[in-house]
């Protein structure tokens, strides 16, 4: 797939069964109207006898089977590739949507297995990002929030200990007057 980059992009895979299916009409097409415009030459020729008539006529039934035969191997291999391409549509349809139901669930260490380098893999690229992100906002959240309670233990001890002297120095300043 390296050396057809053109062939990465899903559109593109879709333009080209599209253009193949064209094609195929178009050329399918051409051969029939060459093969006719052969007999009408023949035929403007002049008089055939009865041998050039049979011959004619296998001819023409030859005709018709090279024609259905090469309309139904294109045919084939037409069906085959939009076969293909439709599976690999639902295949990664189906990737990313689990994916996606797995992060809906939280858990967010799930990540998109999908290696292709079309829409779908940029798609599956994209939420894993977003969902490592996310699980990195997360992490970051929870030591923020052991931290800040560590914060608030440490200056809930100094106010304790600056509360404890100040009622020391309280008392012994009302034992000092008292005396």
């Amino acid at each position: 797939m390296e050396g057809l980059p053109f062939l990465k992009s899903f559109r593109s895979k879709l333009l080209i069964s599209s253009v193949c299916i064209v094609g195929i009409i178009f050329g399918f097409g051409f051969y029939i109207f060459l093969k006719i415009s052969d007999i009408q030459t023949i035929v403007k020729v002049g008089i055939l006898s009865e041998a050039d008539v049979v011959l004619l006529r296998d001819y023409i039934k030859e005709l018709a089977k090279g024609s259905f035969f090469f309309l139904g191997v294109m045919f084939v291999f037409v069906f085959g590739m939009l076969i293909n391409l439709i599976l690999n549509l639902t295949f990664s349809l189906q990737k990313i949507l689990y994916g996606v139901r797995e992060m809906r669930e939280g858990r967010l260490s799930y990540r998109i297995i999908l290696r292709s380098e079309d829409e779908f893999g940029a798609i599956a690229t994209f939420l894993n990002s977003a969902t490592g992100s996310i699980e990195q906002t997360q992490k970051e959240l929870v030591e923020a929030k052991e931290h800040v309670e560590e914060k608030v233990e440490e200056r809930t001890r100094q106010l304790r200990e600056e509360q404890a002297k100040l009622l020391a120095s309280i008392e012994s300043l009302v034992r000092g007057y008292m005396l």
